[in-house]
Parts: C-alpha cells; sequence; structure tokens
C-alpha cells in the first residue's frame, strides 16, 4: 500500500492509498523500478499515463534517467517521480483536469518532444543530434554545430547538452531510439 499524502498549490493537499506493485532490478539504479497500480483505481489508459504494459508512466525516459542519477536511492526516486505522478493521477481522477505538472506526448512523439526541449533544437534535429551522442566526442566536437550558430559543436553550448545525454543512456539505446523517432518522422511525413 502506498498511502499519498502530498500537497501543491494547483490542488491543494490529497490523500488517496494506492495499491502498488513496484519491481526494483537487481541493476538498479541503471536500470528503473517499474511500478504497477494494481488496486484498479487508475485507468488503464495512455491519458492516465499508464503504458501498454501497465506499468505507470512517472516521466520520460530521459527525466527517468536524470532522477536516477541525482536520487539513486528507492525512496528518493520514487518521492521525485512517482508522487508527483500519483498527484497528478488523483487530480485528474477526481477533477477530470488535465495533469497538472504538464504532459508530454505518449511513447516516442512524447520522448522526441523530451529531447527536442532538453536539447533546446527543433525536433527535426533530434536525429541529427543522436548521431552526434553516437559519435566519438572528439570526431562530434569537429561537426558543424545543428543549433544554427554556424560554428563546430565543441564551440557551442549544445556540446555540453550532447554530453550530457549522451551520458544517461547507453549507445544501444540511443540506436534504438533514433530508429523509433526515425520511423515516427517518416509516418508523420507520408
Amino acid at each position: 500500500m502506498y498511502a499519498l499524502d502530498a500537497a501543491h498549490e494547483t490542488a491543494g493537499r490529497i490523500t488517496r492509498d494506492y495499491q502498488l506493485d513496484i519491481h526494483i532490478s537487481d541493476r538498479f539504479p541503471d536500470d528503473p523500478p517499474f511500478v504497477y497500480e494494481v488496486g484498479g483505481q487508475i485507468p488503464r489508459e495512455p491519458d492516465f499515463h499508464v503504458n501498454g504494459d501497465n506499468t505507470l508512466c512517472v516521466g520520460s525516459p530521459l527525466a527517468v534517467r536524470r532522477a536516477l542519477r541525482r536520487w539513486p536511492n528507492v525512496r528518493s526516486f520514487l518521492a521525485r517521480t512517482l508522487r508527483p505522478y500519483l498527484y497528478a493521477v488523483t487530480v485528474k481522477l477526481d477533477t477530470g483536469r488535465d495533469f497538472v505538472f504538464g504532459e508530454l506526448r505518449h511513447g516516442t512523439a512524447g520522448q522526441l518532444q523530451d529531447l527536442a526541449d532538453d536539447l533546446r533544437l527543433p525536433e527535426d534535429q533530434v536525429i541529427n543530434a543522436i548521431n552526434l551522442m553516437l559519435m566519438p566526442s572528439a570526431e562530434a566536437d569537429d561537426q558543424p554545430c545543428i543549433c544554427g550558430c554556424g560554428g563546430v559543436v565543441s564551440n557551442c553550448a549544445l556540446r555540453d547538452r550532447l554530453g550530457e545525454v549522451r551520458d544517461l543512456f547507453s549507445a544501444t539505446s540511443l540506436r534504438v531510439l533514433r530508429d523509433e523517432i526515425q520511423t515516427l518522422l517518416s509516418v508523420q511525413h507520408r
């Protein structure tokens, strides 16, 4: 049982008990926990940020990895991801309002949106950014910068943002994400 007790200026104090099943990998914090709501309170729908495998979407992969890096213990991680999620979903359940802390699009489209926002690039440049992250840093540094500054990556603030994201994901994860985004963009442009 997870006893939600949280307050925010948006909707005030909220308390509610949720039955959760939390799976913590032996590879934590390298792999995030999976959280399932098993009490039947949260509809199994994308609008409630429940994934197709019934795990709760407590944040984008980028945000989750960043939280794990900053708070590599289960209690702190859940306090900073699960509690805000449950607060937002409770407000939605009780009032029908959208998620109080904002939302990304669902699935790959949301990952594209999040990376574009994080890197401060237009969405059509995210594939190029991932390709830079997949290069050895010295090679990427010599490439023309994709932000439009007219310089090379090594002389642009984008270099640090690319490095931070690169450090959060394996090369395999970046390749998979790149391929998923390419597929999404090709479908959108048909």
